[in-house]
């Protein structure tokens, strides 16, 4: 507007110079050079207010589709407090908006064979086995504070975990249903105060709320072991069943989590055996740079002999850490470290620590690099009772933003607790795609 302003005025005055001037011929000469200038100044402001104009329109498209991405589901859980795995509400959020519906769809297939697992397979011999799943998720808002959500998982083969017999089990996405489609989560979840207080009520997985960490808790895009997803030292629920999930935010350094959920997921008498967890996360924020440092303790009502035989009936209880702290922007450490009652679980105390690196250090914005090692330490109430190590280095290689193709190796030492077994090596490929 003030550069149109500013036409005008040059304009009325070439204009009231003209109608004023003298007719004197050389004033007259001189005057239409002036009046020549003045006018391709005039023309070259026309062309700045054309410009801005332009400008201006485009800025608004821009700022009106700002406003219609603020209304999205997606931004919508982008600005939710806490993050989980599943694919809809990830950093890397996939799937379509389907009028009301929000729904992601994730396939996993894994390939692995063993080297020198003789001495712990049931017929002494090698193996090579595979498996696949698919994760496809449904969320829809309801009302201005509430989401539905719903998982339906389908997948074949166990694997190698049912034939090594170690404590590490080698493949946390294998799990046989013989392909039919399994309700897995079904939850409604209210938030409150502006999302500092949110309730989940449903059939839950209360391994989504806590012992969570940022590079160590996804098997189908981090590492595939299940003891680097979830602590040994933690025993959830059989199964997914009935459970409360209450998360506090109360500012951004500090998140609360309590669970709660049926220990043995047969939606019968759901009270008598219990499992329950309490979480505090701190982030503070070292070295400017996102960082999680959660300790939690648990109970699991469920009866339990004990391992002396001395008793049976018996409660189970649990204590533990789970951090992750970025270094650089491309370099990420994570460690974990649990212990649970020795009296009526084999591992006494897990522990695992690696690191994570971003392939943006090698012009490969989406890859990843993963390193870890982990010991699950016996009770001595168990024999063999020797320290199982395991260590595992995957690369995650995007293919393109939906498909990963992922090559994994791992080595057990003392697979089974028992030094006297030889050491294994599990090697490994993962595909994965979502959509």
């Amino acid at each position: 507007m003030r550069l149109r302003a500013k036409v005008f005025v040059t304009a009325a005055a070439v204009l009231g110079m003209a109608l004023v001037s003298p007719p004197v011929h050389a004033d007259s000469e001189r005057l239409e050079k002036q009046i020549e200038k003045l006018t391709q100044a005039v023309v070259q402001l026309q062309e700045v207010v054309k410009k801005q104009d332009s400008e201006i329109k485009r800025q608004n498209k821009l700022i009106d589709q700002i406003g219609i991405d603020m209304c999205s589901a997606e931004t919508a859980q982008a600005l939710a407090p806490h993050l989980d795995k599943h694919l809809t509400h990830t950093e890397q959020r996939v799937g379509e908006q389907l009028g009301n519906l929000h729904i992601g769809v994730g396939l996993t297939s894994v390939v692995q064979g063993s080297i020198d697992a003789d001495d712990i397979t049931p017929n002494g011999a090698n193996h090579t086995d595979a498996n696949w799943s698919m994760d496809l998720e449904i969320e829809a808002p309801i009302g201005e504070n509430g989401v539905a959500f719903a998982l339906i998982e389908a997948g074949q083969g166990e694997g190698l975990n049912d034939e090594l017999g170690v404590f590490h089990g080698v493949n946390g996405d294998a799990g046989d249903n013989g392909s039919s489609l399994d309700v897995t989560e079904a939850w409604y979840e209210h938030n409150f105060h502006d999302e500092m207080i949110v309730l989940t009520v449903g059939k839950l997985d209360l391994s989504n709320y806590v012992d969570g960490n940022a590079v160590a808790n996804d098997e189908t895009v981090q590492f595939l072991n299940g003891g680097l997803v979830n602590s040994l030292a933690i025993e959830f629920p059989e199964d997914n069943g009935a459970g409360v999930h209450v998360g506090v935010y109360p500012n951004e350094f500090i998140e609360l989590n309590f669970g709660w959920a049926e220990s043995d997921a047969d939606w019968e008498d759901i009270f008598n055996d219990s499992f329950a967890i309490a979480e505090i996360n701190i982030m503070p924020g070292f070295l400017e740079r996102d960082g999680n440092y959660r300790l939690y303790a648990w109970y699991n009502g469920s009866d339990k002999d004990k391992l002396d035989g001395s008793g049976a009936g018996e409660d189970g209880w649990g204590v533990g850490v789970s951090l992750d702290q970025q270094l650089t922007d491309n370099l990420t450490f994570f460690a974990r470290l649990a212990h649970e009652d020795d009296e009526v679980y084999e591992v006494e105390t897990a522990w695992s620590a690696g690191v994570e690196i971003r392939g943006a250090k090698w012009n490969r914005e989406n890859d990843a690099l993963g390193i870890a090692i982990a010991q699950a330490i016996l009770s001595d109430d168990v024999s063999p009772d020797d320290t199982e190590t395991l260590i595992e280095i995957y690369y995650s290689y995007a293919v393109n933003d939906q498909l990963y193709i992922t090559p994994d190796i791992q080595i057990i030492d003392s697979p089974g607790g028992d030094d006297d077994n030889d050491t294994i090596v599990v090697l490994g490929v993962r595909g994965q795609v979502n959509f």
